[in-house]
């Protein structure tokens, strides 16, 4: 939810939703139905420089649900509606004191990987003082490409997913659907325009870039960044 995951008390913030995710009989369309009744607050008095709960990914490791908070470097574990403490990943190469801005989980075997976004290091005055990690040219052209490779990063392949008819729209998370053979993925996209609310969608389509659903809009202006399947 970024700035607005702030809530009264120092207290901060994030939502859960549910959903039902609903495949076609012909393998080519997907519908997904919001209960909005399902919204629930994940709250947390966790902080750094008066932001926090600001969560980028879900995912499950060993039987734990988990979600980084990308402002304080906390791995939160999600339990009874509750954000509980897991591990503190902390910036560069662990001797650092500022939190790890943490943007994505993945498991990989039997190893859970954080990593995070390519973007410039600012001191705390906002000053650029390294750009050797980034790889944005621009926070607002996204892009429809699936990029896959093997285990040993050998040999890629490139899928272009439908048109591009919205870059403002990035994409945030994607989970592939259980019972598909990895076929199918679910994705969420977020659009956040200075000055503006942040707008989130959901889309599925297979990994050969065929769109089963477009983009459908989640309301209430909130931005989703995880998925998990219950």
């Amino acid at each position: 939810m970024d700035i607005a995951a702030k809530a009264p008390g120092w207290q901060f913030r994030a939502i859960t939703r549910k959903g039902t995710l609903t495949l076609g009989n012909d393998g080519k369309t997907a519908h997904v139905d919001w209960d909005l009744s399902s919204d629930r607050d994940i709250m947390s008095g966790f902080s750094y420089k008066g932001r926090g709960m600001e969560l980028s990914d879900l995912t499950e490791y060993n039987g734990h649900i988990l979600s980084p908070d990308d402002k304080t470097g906390i791995l939160f574990e999600i339990k009874n509606n509750k954000a509980l403490p897991w591990v503190i990943l902390n910036s560069g190469p662990g001797n650092t004191t500022k939190g790890m801005k943490t943007e994505w989980l993945t498991i990989k075997g039997s190893f859970l990987y954080a990593g995070g976004h390519g973007v410039e290091y600012r001191d705390d005055k906002g000053i650029v003082f390294s750009e050797d990690q980034m790889w944005i040219k621009s926070r607002l052209r996204g892009t429809n490409l699936l990029i896959t490779a093997d285990e040993r990063f050998n040999a890629f392949e490139i899928v272009r997913v439908g048109t591009l008819d919205h870059p403002e729209r990035g994409f945030s998370a994607f989970a592939f659907v259980p019972g598909t053979n990895d076929n199918v993925i679910v994705a969420l996209k977020s659009k956040g325009m200075d000055g503006k609310a942040p707008e989130s969608f959901v889309t599925v389509f297979d990994i050969r870039g065929q769109i089963m659903m477009e983009d459908q809009k989640l309301g209430n202006n909130y931005k989703f960044e995880g998925i998990f399947f219950l």
